[in-house]
């Protein structure tokens, strides 16, 4: 499955902006293009845990195949649930993860060190997911639901730091992500008090 055409269709649309002669002006971002960049920003966390697992397939490095097997397929499945219309709790469904293409190098059980999993994930998708979370907060200031979808999202990848430690520590060629709820009741409070 390639994610490249999101690069062309980008372009595309900065260059339709450009020819028809579109000002951009300050100030005029609207919350739908936050939630546009937010998922944006996740393609390149989708992109950087793919280059990553590749690189370390290539160096049969077992740790940072299975992290940027696992972070890849979740941030798809992320993004698809942010694309849908929140009208209660947003639910990222679990999904289970191939890991065969990792298993080929795995050096068997052996305890992992969850912080060089997080250096990993920060190598992989740090400044992506740094963007998602940026555009989280912007657009929880104009569409509390669909912010506090993406910032819950956030919290979700950045959580899986310790399941695929303990994966790692005793590899079985399956990961088992788990769904999770993003509570917005925050939201419905806050209209229900305007």
């Amino acid at each position: 499955m390639s994610r490249f055409p999101i690069k062309a269709s980008f372009t595309a649309l900065l260059a339709s902006f450009v020819l028809s002669g579109c000002d951009l002006q300050k100030g005029t971002v609207s919350p739908e293009d936050y939630i546009f960049l937010a998922r944006s920003s996740l393609d390149g966390v989708w992109l950087g845990a793919m280059i990553g697992r590749n690189e370390a397939i290539r160096s049969k490095n077992f740790p940072a195949c299975v992290t940027g097997e696992i972070l890849g397929e979740v941030s798809v499945g992320v993004s698809e649930t942010l694309s849908k219309r929140p009208s209660g709790d947003v639910v990222i469904p679990p999904v289970d993860i191939d890991l065969s293409d990792c298993m080929a190098f795995s050096p068997g059980p052996r305890p992992q060190d969850r912080e060089v999993i997080a250096t990993y994930m920060e190598a992989f998708s740090g400044v992506a997911l740094s963007a998602v979370e940026h555009y989280g907060l912007r657009l929880k200031q104009a569409d509390c639901r669909k912010g506090t979808a993406v910032l819950g999202a956030v919290a979700y990848l950045q959580g899986l730091v310790k399941p695929i430690a303990d994966e790692i520590s005793i590899p079985d060629g399956m990961f088992s992500a788990p769904g999770v709820r993003i509570s917005i009741s925050e939201c419905q409070e806050e209209a229900s008090d305007q």
